[in-house]
């Protein structure tokens, strides 16, 4: 998805993070919200500056071009070797060949030394150098050897703030979906990249180089659960940092921080001395501004005589305050009440600037608007129209187990995303989604009514929600292996245990019993009556 592509579909989008390649992963049905903020940010209405931030996350640093005249002159002032350690000994040829002279002809006696010279047999060292590898290149993508120094394009080290604070105005939800489209982005370039959640401390390190992988790293951020009761920053960077610094296949990382708030208890100076050429980037979601140390300002202000609770009032409020008088109305502040402000105040503003004073990258955008969410319109209705009337032309019949499996995830997605959207205060009750619900509810009776694939949802975890459904189905799943055991062929193994498993179910999610089993070796057993019988009435038989 880019800023100049359309709304993502729904399928299309699901697709990509790597969903419908097996039954095991399924999405409480409020995490479609992910899909809506998709949406949202990628529509021409909604929020560009998410986006662009994407965009600007996603930027690949610029590469230095080698300059080999530039690195000839640099190796040469300082005296560096060649590079090749494959060496022969070959006779002088020309003038040139002097500088190459083997260490111990320059001590022969003038006479023999000017003989050996003039008959071009002084030796003298000649190296099978290419010219890319005749002096150290000049680049820091490059190690001492003219290597590459990684095999990856970029490296970046995620850390997703979890903390309770991040459940206000769906901003987990609204940081997920970016992380989740950075994530998308970077899985068609040569990225890799560490993850942790962090709030009072950091979680445990995920590691992503393959791209079959990167759809784990998407689903452990999606599933990342907000509840912790504070926010260390500085010791999920601090951690970052050393990972960084220790761990070889992490050297080059930029670190990306996406949280909400910005803390007053960072020890900058600090944190620049063990930063050094380490990247900070830090994504802000909300515009609240940066809480001051208010313990801090008690201190001092009781120690300069003053009596005033900082906690009494929030920085938001004391911004209000003081510009008040700007907005032309007359400000109710008393000079000393202007001076405690203007002060609290710059100490909010001060974390902010020493924030971006040691980041390489800070991005700041607003909170998603809750009215916003879901984006349903004409196209949205006409395309869940469009999904669900895909399913109708597809013959179950002739398709494999697996083709089976991911056709019925794709529908139980849909239809988990059409009821989240009709619990919405803009689709309750709309007839277009009630239809769709209804007739995706009938698509996926049928798509069940197939042993095989019956047998496989039974024993998946994630869809026990559809207990009903799965109920009527498994009636006429029933049938069918009835119809498949009496019809005049061989059963195989695999029909024989998908019957047993259907018939020793009473219901949906208990254990069968051994009265049921008997009904499915009664079955084998008529079938093997009906083929005596036959036998016996076979023409050319005598009774």
């Amino acid at each position: 998805m880019t800023a100049e592509t359309k709304n993502p579909e729904f399928f299309e989008y699901w697709e990509t993070l790597g969903f419908f390649d097996d039954l095991k992963t399924s999405l409480p049905r409020e995490f479609f919200i992910l899909f809506e903020i998709a949406r949202l940010i990628a529509s021409p209405e909604g929020s560009s500056e998410a986006m662009n931030a994407i965009e600007e996350l996603s930027k690949k640093n610029p590469e230095q071009i080698y300059d080999r005249n530039k690195s000839i002159a640099i190796n040469r002032l300082e005296k560096n070797a060649a590079l090749s350690d494959k060496m022969d000994i070959k006779n002088y040829k020309t003038i040139y060949d002097l500088k190459k002279a083997v260490p111990r002809e320059l001590f022969w006696e003038k006479q023999i030394f000017n003989i050996k010279l003039f008959t071009k047999t002084l030796l003298v060292q000649k190296y099978y150098e290419s010219d890319a590898d005749k002096f150290v290149q000049i680049s820091p993508l490059k190690d001492n050897k003219g290597r590459n120094k990684a095999r990856f394009d970029q490296k970046f080290y995620l850390l997703l703030d979890r903390s309770r604070s991040m459940e206000n105005r769906m901003r987990s939800f609204y940081s997920k979906t970016i992380v989740v489209e950075f994530l998308r982005r970077k899985l068609e370039g040569n990225a890799k990249l560490f993850y942790r959640a962090f709030d009072s401390k950091p979680g445990s390190l995920v590691k992503i180089e393959k791209k079959e992988d990167f759809s784990s790293l998407i689903e452990k951020v999606i599933f990342t659960a907000t509840g912790g009761t504070s926010t260390n920053m500085q010791e999920a960077i601090f951690q970052a940092i050393d990972d960084i610094t220790y761990d070889k296949e992490m050297s080059d990382a930029e670190i990306l921080v996406v949280t909400d708030g910005l803390v007053h208890d960072l020890n900058i100076d600090k944190m620049k001395d063990r930063l050094k050429d380490i990247r900070l980037n830090i994504f802000k979601i909300g515009l609240d501004l940066a809480e001051p140390n208010n313990y801090e300002i008690e201190r001092l202000l009781s120690e300069a005589g003053y009596k005033f609770d900082p906690f009494s009032v929030s920085i938001k409020d004391i911004k209000k305050k003081l510009t008040a008088g700007d907005n032309g109305k007359s400000n109710p502040l008393t000079p000393v009440e202007q001076r405690i402000y203007e002060y609290m105040l710059d100490c909010s503003e001060k974390i902010i600037r020493d924030i971006k004073e040691i980041s390489y990258r800070f991005i700041e955008i607003d909170d998603i608007k809750p009215k916003d969410i879901p984006v349903l319109n004409e196209e949205s209705e006409k395309l869940i129209e469009q999904a669900v009337n895909s399913f109708s032309n597809i013959d179950f019949n002739n398709l494999t187990i697996e083709e089976l499996s991911v056709l019925y995830k794709k529908a139980y997605f849909l239809s988990q995303y059409i009821e989240f959207l009709l619990k919405s205060a803009k689709g309750r009750n709309n007839p277009i989604l009630l239809k769709a619900a209804k007739d995706l509810a009938l698509i996926k009776q049928e798509m069940l009514s197939d042993p095989g694939l019956f047998k496989m949802i039974m024993k998946t975890k994630g869809f026990e929600d559809d207990k009903k459904l799965l109920k009527s189905a498994k009636k006429k799943a029933k049938a069918k292996s009835k119809e498949m055991m009496l019809e005049n062929r061989t059963l195989s193994k695999e029909e024989i245990k998908n019957a047993q498993l259907i018939f020793s179910t009473g219901s949906v999610g208990e254990s069968g019993n051994i009265g049921q089993f008997l009904r499915v070796l009664f079955i084998k057993f008529w079938e093997m009556i009906r083929t005596i019988i036959k036998k016996i009435f076979r023409p050319g038989n005598t009774v």
